[in-house]
């Protein structure tokens, strides 16, 4: 710990990127990390990616909220107040995995976040809808990878989407049972199931009623780990 200190200390003007792994024990190193934060962030650090391992890590990091130069962020298995994201004006990547994150967050990051091309959510919780209405977005990539929120027990889940912007949209869920609301406008659209359970009549039904019937506005579609029926089938024009 004295080490990165020290090297922090004397080169902090030069370093552009860091990538920091490892479990804090609890609140044992926040301070240390506070600390190497501090002198980064304030200094042109544009990417940064953060990883705390284990269960009981209560990491609240204020020192991001003075990093105006920030262009990517990677934050997994952090505790922190997810509204001052928002405040970032330079940031074009935000990648949020392995977190609780509250419905109203994920619009409210894609609106305020002025230059946000590209957001990912990893095996997140805490939402049971995606939201994103703001027609000034830049938002063009949107990745949602295993995020078990999205799963309601043979509830469907809505998925809300106004972004003049967006040209690649990626899911892959364990079932696909969320639906859209109105006919969303992508240029790509991946949907990847990734569940070894066989696919239910629901979940087929859901697929045909609810999904493919919105994507009049989609160029591609991508579809990856789904059994097919015959009447989806025919309405693909397989």
């Amino acid at each position: 710990m004295e080490s990165v200190s020290r090297f922090l200390e004397n080169h902090d003007n030069l370093i552009k990127k860091i990538h920091l792994s490892f479990n804090p024990l609890g609140y044992r190193y926040r301070s240390d990390v506070c600390y190497w934060l501090s002198f980064v962030l304030k200094n042109g650090l544009e990417e940064l990616d953060l990883v705390f391992h284990g269960s009981n890590n209560l990491m609240f990091l204020p020192s991001l909220l003075t990093a105006p130069n920030l262009k990517v962020l990677k934050l997994s298995h952090c505790v922190v107040n997810l509204p001052s994201i928002i405040g970032f004006k330079s940031l074009k990547s935000l990648l949020l995995g392995s977190m609780d994150i509250p419905k109203s967050v994920i619009g409210l990051i894609c609106c305020h976040c002025e230059s946000l091309q590209h957001f990912t959510l990893e095996y997140c919780s805490g939402f049971t809808k995606i939201e994103i209405l703001d027609p000034k977005s830049k938002l063009e990539t949107l990745i949602l990878n295993d995020c078990q929120t999205m799963i309601l027990d043979n509830l469907f889940a809505p998925f809300a989407l106004k972004i003049s912007s967006l040209k690649t949209l990626s899911i892959r869920q364990k079932i696909i049972n969320f639906f859209f609301l109105g006919s969303p406008h992508i240029n790509n659209l991946i949907l990847c199931r990734q569940a070894e359970v066989p696919v239910t009549r629901q979940e087929s039904r859901n697929m045909k009623d609810r999904i493919i019937g919105s994507l009049g506005n989609v160029r591609t579609l991508q579809l990856a780990g789904w059994a097919f029926e015959r009447l989806i089938s025919d309405d693909l024009g397989l």
